[in-house]
């Protein structure tokens, strides 16, 4: 679908080193794929050169070695039962043929050291930008859920929309073109009937970006959460500043076209889902170690990834109400792991 390649996450990209260079090369070739290629390419070419200087090094030291020999071996034999002097006179001729005993080994130290050095920083930027694609990634899947879902607010005014059985309910995420051309998101919603969508009923809201974990809750709790599911309470001993606030769900009040919105909402998700997987040769998510287990993210990697991303009001709230826990299984309800 081409809303999918025009969606944009609220959370910042990570602005390390490696970050930059990998987002940098991504940018250019439209994959983390290639961007990890070009990365060893060039850490390869880099030290290949360090490579040539220490073979150089490595070359003049055993040309200076092959010069130096006679004479150590000279004064080795003359003056075997003389150790100070014999390391007087070996000093001798280290200096005549500029010759320094760390000369060679000083150059590999300092090769070990920066690859030691590129491979933990490195590794940890491939980290970093692993679950930061996982958290965006979710986050989009998020706000395409709370925004389908937030077509019940429309849909509850039954004097424009009644309900019909043999009316079918169709969701699509588009741009359209509003005033000085400005081209803005929108939540599309179509209702014909079951034949097909020839004289439909179209309407559209906003596309929002800025839900807290709180107001997609709202949702569930209206549309999605039947009453036997209660949302969970914070225990009585934790104070108002550590819960963020007294809270209490929503009542209750699924309409005739929930259920359609619902589904279609799972649909979206599992659209964008399939759609912005980035897998290669045999790996189905090259964000995730290859493992056989499923390439889907799990509900504590999200609540991890996502966490570092709370502002304090949200950080409170997920301490007392864990919504992000609850509303992770509806996220994923309709992508088969």
């Amino acid at each position: 679908m081409d809303f999918i390649s025009t969606m944009l996450v609220t959370l910042p990209q990570p602005t390390g080193f490696w970050e930059s260079m990998l987002n940098a090369f991504k940018g250019i070739n439209g994959t983390y794929i290639l961007a990890v290629i070009f990365i060893a390419v060039l850490v390869r070419v880099v030290f290949s050169l360090f490579d040539i200087v220490n073979k150089k090094i490595s070359m003049k030291t055993n040309e200076i070695n092959a010069k130096m020999k006679p004479e150590l071996d000279a004064i080795k034999q003359k003056y075997k039962d003389q150790p100070t002097l014999m390391q007087q006179k070996t000093n001798e001729v280290y200096k005549k043929y500029q010759f320094n005993v760390m000369g060679s080994c000083l150059p590999m130290l300092i090769m070990l050291v920066l690859q030691t050095a590129v491979f933990l920083t490195l590794w940890n930027s491939l980290q970093t930008v692993s679950n930061y694609n996982i958290a965006s990634q979710y986050q989009e899947m998020k706000y395409i859920y709370a925004n389908v879902l937030n077509l019940n607010k429309t849909l509850d005014d039954s004097e424009s929309y009644p309900f019909e059985e043999n009316k079918k309910l169709e969701v699509k995420i588009e741009y359209r073109e509003e005033a000085e051309g400005k081209r803005v998101k929108k939540v599309v919603c179509y209702i014909a009937e079951n034949e097909g969508a020839e004289g439909a009923e179209e309407f559209a809201i906003n596309y929002e970006t800025n839900w807290t974990n709180r107001q997609i809750f709202d949702l569930l709790s209206q549309y999605v959460i039947k009453p036997e599911e209660p949302a969970e309470t914070p225990p009585a001993e934790e104070s108002e500043e550590e819960t963020g606030g007294d809270y209490t769900a929503p009542e209750y009040k699924t309409n005739d076209f929930s259920a359609q919105v619902q589904a279609e909402a799972e649909r979206l998700v599992k659209e964008y889902y399939m759609n912005t997987q980035e897998g290669f040769l045999w790996i189905k998510n090259i964000y995730k170690a290859d493992a056989p287990q499923s390439p889907m993210f799990t509900e504590s990697e999200i609540q991890n990834y996502l966490s570092k991303y709370y502002d304090a009001d949200e950080k409170a709230d997920e301490k007392a109400y864990t919504f992000e826990k609850k509303i992770f299984p509806n996220v994923i309800a309709g992508i088969n792991t």
